[in-house]
């Protein structure tokens, strides 16, 4: 009897025991839920390499001052301007919050390549001058900073998209060589000087042109799954301001127009920018990317001066003042 009651004794301890090993179990497993991770890290850093192609073009109406010239009274096209830039990128995202901080810094040029025409025309545009300058020693400085929200949230199956509000800055400068008139026929009946006529060899530097702009930023990156471990970025800002100041400097006037810079330029308006990046993840951190890159500027609400008639306060409006600029992208990043 006494053994029957310590063996039910002790099958109820181990019963007892055994359950609450099992209860504990179940309690460690409610109320100690693995740590989320996320497969998004919080930190971009890269480089990225830029080929691309600019212009730049003012125009300005002096007939308001003398009824004799025309309007637009001379324009100056610069085209095919070649660059090519180094910059660096970097990225933070706040995957809990959703805060996005994203900038990119760039600069170079070393290039020549490309031609300034120079426009005038009298009244009922007669054009009484063309002529044809080389480009050289392209100019390049720039960068962006973004500040966006939302990335985690705002998805619509594989896209994910991220709004945006930012500043940018891009300066953009050229040497000017050589002057030559263009064979045209001259509806003024005579032409500045016989066409063909080469007044300055290539060797010879005639000016400096350099447009700088701020601009405020507000767009939208998309980003959308191809493949596992294939991806394309397209990152779209409207420019709704931009302030742009050029710098024409005309080194064989300056006895008429004074030092250099001797030509002003200031003007606002708006633009636009957009880059496309197809990337490819190397592995779950490095990825390598191709794509590219357009931007545009117009400011020609503003005005033309230079250093002689600033003085006696005189601006001439302009008709036209824009930049341009387009290229491939290359691009490594690294995520951690």
């Amino acid at each position: 009897m006494r053994g029957w009651l310590i063996g039910s004794v002790l099958a109820a301890l181990a019963g007892g025991a055994a359950q609450g090993a099992d209860m504990t179990a179940l309690r460690g497993e409610i109320s100690e839920p693995p740590p989320e991770t996320s497969a998004l890290p919080a930190y971009t850093l890269g480089a990225r390499y830029w080929y691309s192609s600019g212009r730049h073009d003012y125009a300005f109406d002096a007939s308001g001052v003398d009824p004799t010239l025309g309007n637009p009274t001379s324009e100056l096209s610069y085209k095919n301007i070649p660059g090519q830039s180094l910059e660096l990128y970097g990225r933070y995202d706040d995957i809990e919050s959703g805060l996005v901080v994203k900038a990119y810094a760039g600069g170079g040029g070393f290039m020549s390549g490309g031609k300034m025409n120079d426009r005038d025309w009298f009244v009922g545009q007669d054009l009484v001058s063309n002529t044809s300058s080389s480009l050289k020693n392209t100019n390049l400085r720039y960068g962006t900073v973004d500040i966006g929200w939302g990335a985690q949230y705002l998805t619509y199956g594989s896209l994910k998209v991220l709004p945006f509000i930012g500043y940018g800055y891009w300066h953009d400068g050229v040497g000017i060589w050589g002057l030559r008139f263009l064979p045209e026929d001259f509806g003024a009946g005579f032409a500045a000087a016989p066409p063909g006529t080469v007044l300055f060899g290539n060797g010879q530097k005639v000016g400096d042109y350099t447009a700088s702009w701020n601009m405020v930023r507000i767009g939208a990156e998309g980003t959308v799954t191809i493949l596992p471990q294939l991806t394309l970025t397209v990152d779209a800002a409207l420019v709704p301001y931009a302030q742009g100041k050029g710098d024409d400097s005309h080194l064989l006037r300056q006895d008429q127009l004074g030092s250099r810079p001797n030509v002003f330029l200031r003007g606002h308006g708006w633009g636009g920018q957009v880059d496309a990046m197809l990337r490819y993840a190397v592995t779950e951190s490095f990825s390598l990317g191709v794509g590219g890159r357009y931007w545009y500027l117009d400011g020609s609400n503003g005005f033309k001066t230079d250093r002689m008639a600033r003085l006696f306060g005189e601006r001439l409006p302009l008709t036209t003042y824009l930049s341009e600029r387009h290229g491939v992208l290359a691009e490594a990043l690294y995520r951690f």
